[in-house]
């Protein structure tokens, strides 16, 4: 079978992002009435943001259960370089950066220090609207008094995830095809 058949012209480039799922869902989810709870709609976008993940040739390791103090939902490998990634589904037209708790900081900032990826938070804001945004930037807008970020903020100081993706491809090197073992 041809891998990229029924694909288009962005899956033959390999840019087929796999978003036509995560906003299929999404669509569904918010047609229901919003009768999804918020940490429901999260962990549904943390398992969705992995799978997009593993589909561009990343290992994703999605943490289940992190109401134990794990500092992210998400690491993610590829290339030699690891990220630790927290999901953030916003439910309004902003993110409160007070929902970015210290241990995720200092977890962030020690793995970055020893030679890892930075950390990042994925923001969603709709079904086509999430950024990566560098768990540094975040900190520093919370230190400069700001206490809330909205989507032009998010584009300002981060990277729409589907532009992450295609820069990732890029410098690593990807070419969408994965070793079979």
């Amino acid at each position: 079978m041809d891998p990229y058949e029924n694909k288009g012209f962005a899956g033959i480039l390999g840019l087929d992002f796999g978003l036509d799922k995560l906003r299929k869902w999404l669509d569904s989810s918010r047609k229901r009435g919003e009768n999804m709870s918020n940490k429901a709609a999260g962990t549904q976008f943390e398992k969705e943001f992995s799978q997009t993940l593993s589909e561009h040739g990343f290992w994703v390791h999605l943490f289940q259960d992190n109401r134990n103090g794990q500092p992210c939902d998400v690491i993610a490998a590829r290339s030699g370089r690891a990220y630790l990634i927290d999901c953030k589904d916003c439910q309004k037209d902003f993110f409160r950066l007070s929902r970015m708790e210290e241990n995720q900081l200092n977890a962030m900032k020690l793995f970055e220090l020893t030679g890892n990826g930075s950390g990042k938070f994925a923001i969603r804001f709709s079904p086509s609207e999430t950024y990566m945004v560098n768990y540094w930037q975040l900190a520093t807008l919370r230190d400069k008094g700001y206490k809330k970020i909205n989507q032009m903020d998010c584009r300002l100081y981060g990277m729409e995830f589907t532009a992450w993706l295609a820069w990732r491809d890029r410098v690593d090197g990807w070419s969408g095809e994965i070793c079979k073992l």
